[in-house]
């Protein structure tokens, strides 16, 4: 069903027709995202080189001065660039490592940025599923020297994430390109909802020129040619990052949702394909999951809780959400297994007794 890769790259942008004949003026320039102004700038460096801190090691420096700034931050679902993140003192991950990032780069120190996979946050419209991906960056002690004959497993380092969750899995690395495609694309989406559909079109359009193999970046311009009535592109996208193999969850999800009515059997040849993705993220699949289950596909999100859990085994409230489906289907026995590795895997003593009254229950019925 899925055509070998291409041995030349197709880029997205080249097989539809532009939607507007004008850029939105709302686009930033990718080089001013991790910009501060003169006197941002000004500050940071003489905290950074002040005297009093020349014994801490400069990677550290930038994560204290971080965390000065960051005491009374307030996290909000809005992107920001680096420099609107540091005036007021909010955002998301991404407008953090942003301005991060920014920092970093002032004296620089190495960074990485890396996907973290955690719950996922995400909004639907009109069927159609956009989600939010978490980062964190990561700063390299610029002092680190290799002595003759040491192996080094990993480098000294320290992470920057202002909002670590026990349920945080890290994820892959992102290039900066990629990162900053994040940006763009996270707009996109916002304005996508909005339904302000050129500035939405203008930014995804961004994030393509810097990362036109993200999968999600396919996925988010796609969306928008099918919300501007335009199916018959918003196909030709998916159906590129199909044979090119760039796809992902949420892209099958939406791709499918478009033509399963029109094209009932590629929409069931998809959903095949898409449950045999190995997508490392348990929480895709549990997203996938909870979705069956709404639908009443019983069958269905048992396999995909069980994807999710052959992930990440340890999710005490997956094995809940499995019990769940056993319960309704009649197969008490396993929902009762499910119960007992959600009791072993609970995170606290509450949750602990969460389970152990709904195993109390379930043997009530003599299964």
């Amino acid at each position: 069903m899925v055509e070998s890769k291409p041995v030349a790259f197709v880029s997205p942008l080249s097989i539809v027709k532009p939607l507007y004949p004008q850029p939105t003026n709302k686009v930033i320039a990718a080089k001013q995202l991790t910009q501060l102004t003169e006197s941002q700038e000004r500050d940071f460096l003489t905290w950074f080189h002040h005297p009093a801190r020349q014994d801490i090691k400069p990677h550290l420096r930038v994560y204290d001065y971080l965390s000065s700034l960051t005491g009374n931050f307030e996290y909000r679902g809005d992107t920001y660039t680096a420099e609107e993140a540091y005036v007021a003192l909010q955002g998301n991950c991404l407008s953090l490592a942003l301005l991060t990032s920014a920092l970093a780069e002032l004296v620089d120190i190495e960074i990485e940025f890396q996907v973290v996979n955690t719950q996922p946050v995400y909004r639907k419209i009109d069927n159609v599923i956009v989600s939010s991906s978490h980062v964190v960056t990561i700063l390299y002690d610029p002092t680190f020297v290799v002595k003759p004959n040491q192996i080094v497993i990993q480098r000294p380092r320290v992470i920057v994430d202002y909002f670590p969750v026990r349920s945080n899995i890290r994820g892959k690395s992102l290039s900066k390109k990629a990162f900053l495609a994040m940006y763009y694309r996270n707009l996109a989406s916002d304005f996508l909802l909005k339904h302000q559909y050129p500035d939405a079109y203008w930014h995804a359009r961004a994030a393509i020129d810097l990362a036109p193999e993200s999968p999600e970046n396919i996925n988010t311009l796609a969306l928008i040619y099918a919300r501007e009535g335009q199916k018959t592109q918003a196909v030709a996208l998916y159906q590129l990052a199909v044979v090119q193999k760039l796809t992902s969850i949420n892209l099958l999800n939406n791709y499918i949702e478009l033509i399963r009515h029109s094209n009932p059997d590629k929409a069931s040849m998809l959903n095949e394909y898409l449950e045999q993705l190995d997508d490392p993220n348990p929480y895709n699949w549990v997203l996938l999951g909870d979705s069956a289950m709404a639908e009443g596909r019983l069958r269905k999100a048992q396999r995909l809780y069980e994807k999710a859990l052959s992930k990440a085994h340890y999710l005490s409230d997956v094995h809940a959400k499995l019990a769940g489906v056993q319960f309704e289907i009649g197969h008490y026995e396993e929902a009762g297994i499910a119960l007992r590795n959600a009791k072993r895997y609970a995170w606290d003593d509450e949750e602990e007794r969460l389970y152990q009254a709904k195993l109390f229950a379930l043997k009530s019925l003599n299964y």
